[in-house]
């Protein structure tokens, strides 16, 4: 038997972790503008980008690929594993990379082999 939903009433639920090796392309490509929060809520990140690379992309999971993710301009997130929840895709542990700031924020990269 599971254990009951103890999610606060007011708090979005969020599908279980998910494996990354199982994500494609496409799936960050449908979430593109949508936002993502880190586990502790403290802190959210839109992605802007989905896009294959390479001359070796795989046509059933678009791999490789890269997704570019926007932050505001501070705090600046350290490179590293960040716990990222999603509406759809769920709970993701995505190693970012900030690569620069934006017009608009900060921008960071997830690579995807």
């Amino acid at each position: 038997m599971n254990p009951p939903d103890m999610t606060p009433p007011d708090r979005p639920r969020f599908p279980e972790s998910r494996d990354l090796s199982t994500l494609r392309r496409a799936d960050f490509g449908e979430c593109v503008g949508d936002e993502f929060t880190t586990a502790d809520e403290d802190f959210v990140l839109r992605l802007r980008q989905a896009e294959s690379f390479g001359s070796r992309v795989d046509p059933q999971s678009g791999r490789p690929f890269s997704c570019i993710f926007k932050g505001p301009d501070e705090p600046v997130l350290a490179q590293g594993i960040v716990d990222l929840r999603h509406p759809r895709l769920g709970s993701l542990s995505i190693f970012l990379v900030p690569i620069g700031p934006a017009a608009d924020g900060m921008q960071y990269e997830a690579v995807f082999t």
